[in-house]
């Protein structure tokens, strides 16, 4: 299912991305898988262990401040913001327990609290590919 959303879904091909189009781009993927199979177990569609799911959802305020803190959402260096993305034990800087790909998972937290506003719909969503619009018009916050 993953390979037929990025196939029909391509990724924006920007030369300079930055980590929140990244996040949001996965966090797209990953809602869309969510819709396509809503039995399947969510840790197991986004990739992660249950006890990883469960860090990443205690995690998320702390997840989200650190992006802050750190100036890396806008960051357009690969090298500095792949590690957020990308699949791993673990994501180096985080806290012990931090699963790999915690990008991935606070860009689906954000599609999914953008998706669930009756203003948009699911189209509107998938193909808009401006990440910060996405992310204001969400309003995310992560619960403290």
């Amino acid at each position: 299912m993953r390979a037929m959303i990025l196939n029909n879904f391509e990724y924006d091909n920007r030369p300079t991305k930055n980590l929140l189009d990244e996040m949001i781009e996965k966090g797209k993927t990953n809602y869309l898988l969510s819709l396509l199979m809503p039995e399947e177990n969510l840790a197991l569609l986004q990739g992660y262990s249950d006890a990883s799911l469960r860090w990443l959802e205690s995690n998320e305020a702390e997840i989200w401040t650190y992006f802050i803190k750190n100036d890396l959402l806008y960051s357009t260096n690969r090298t500095e913001f792949t590690k957020f993305v990308n699949d791993g034990p673990t994501t180096p800087g985080m806290p012990q327990g931090a699963p790999g790909n915690v990008g991935s998972w606070v860009g689906y937290k954000i599609v999914a609290k953008m998706a669930g506003q009756k203003k948009v719909s699911l189209l509107q969503l998938i193909e808009n590919e401006q990440a910060q619009d996405i992310l204001t018009k969400s309003k995310y916050k992560p619960k403290r």
